[in-house]
């Protein structure tokens, strides 16, 4: 293999001879969604998961190559130098891209190398709650059947700025700004479609259910500065990026209408079985067997629930059920 132009111009070369056309300049769109959030989950003694009191948000990274093209990162030389050189020591290379001298680099347990991504302005926050087996969800996925209780989205501070009299170093390139902890407020509720989220403040979880939260970073630019997504390209906008998400649970402290509670002198499972019908209606004789169980008063034209008894709907289903089935 050979350089067929023998070796070619350096980038900071002029030309011999200068022309209109010799040079031009092309504006690249980003195309490349963030990173997701690094969530943290935070527990207040003697709370243990699912029962989680907080969670810490991380802004995503943003790797090599890419973190070159940002304005942050890649307007200037010098930033430009010091981001390779910061990228390079998180991998224990020289800035040379060499191990350091006297043998291979030592362990690393760096899971993944990047600086903070600049253009992540906000959060979005999806709360969820697990449905109930064969209940309609608005999202099924390996974690399970899950419906949205409510979204919300929280502004994240910008990076802090570099410093002014020229000098790059490489602590000021991977700096981060801190986010504030989502704070999870569990709350005893019946109906979970009446909760909402400010834009501020703590989350409103419903205790006794399965909550998903579900947080996606937002970026933001100039115009033209993320790409546009081809028409008919069902793909998220490229301003929306990996999501992160978290299953908490908290038990319940009250019911105001507990939905399991035992009725008051009875099982709460109760099976009957009865002898065949072989004199006059079967239809009439098993109502009225059943009624006598069930503590109701029972005839051919009506039924009336006794004083201190709920009416129960099984009379009726059951007398559809063998009607169904003689005939």
């Amino acid at each position: 293999m050979c350089d067929l132009s023998g070796g070619g111009p350096e980038v900071a070369d002029l030309p011999l001879n200068t022309t209109v056309a010799d040079r031009a300049r092309l504006t690249f769109s980003r195309y490349v969604p963030s990173k997701a959030c690094r969530l943290a989950p935070a527990f207040d003694a003697p709370h243990v998961a699912p029962r989680v009191d907080r969670i810490g948000v991380t802004r995503p990274l943003i790797a090599y190559p890419e973190a070159l093209f940002t304005p942050r990162y890649g307007s200037d030389p010098n930033i430009a130098a010091a981001t390779r050189t910061a990228l390079l020591a998180q991998l224990g290379l020289a800035p040379d891209g060499t191990p350091p001298a006297g043998g291979p680099p030592p362990a690393n347990d760096v899971l993944a190398t990047g600086v903070p991504d600049p253009d992540v302005t906000q959060i979005e926050i999806v709360v969820e709650v697990r449905a109930l087996a064969y209940d309609r969800a608005d999202d099924v996925s390996a974690d399970g059947a899950f419906r949205e209780v409510y979204r919300t989205t929280r502004p994240i501070p910008p990076l802090p700025a570099m410093a002014a009299d020229g000098t790059v170093r490489l602590t000021d390139v991977v700096a981060d700004a801190a986010i504030g902890a989502l704070e999870l407020d569990y709350v005893d509720v019946d109906d979970v479609a009446g909760l909402t989220a400010t834009a501020a403040g703590a989350l409103p979880i419903p205790r006794s259910r399965d909550v998903r939260i579900t947080v996606t970073p937002l970026g933001d630019g100039p115009p033209g500065y993320f790409g546009t997504l081809a028409a008919g390209d069902t793909r998220p906008p490229l301003t929306r990026s990996i999501t992160a998400r978290l299953v908490v649970r908290a038990a319940a402290l009250a019911e105001s209408t507990p939905m399991f509670a035992r009725p008051l002198g009875l099982l709460l499972v109760e099976a009957h079985f009865f002898q065949p019908i072989t004199h006059g209606d079967p239809v009439y004789g098993v109502m009225s067997r059943l009624a006598a169980q069930l503590r109701l008063d029972f005839d051919a034209t009506r039924r009336r629930r006794s004083s201190g008894w709920r009416r129960s709907s099984a009379i009726l289903e059951a007398k559809r059920a063998l009607r169904a089935k003689r005939t």
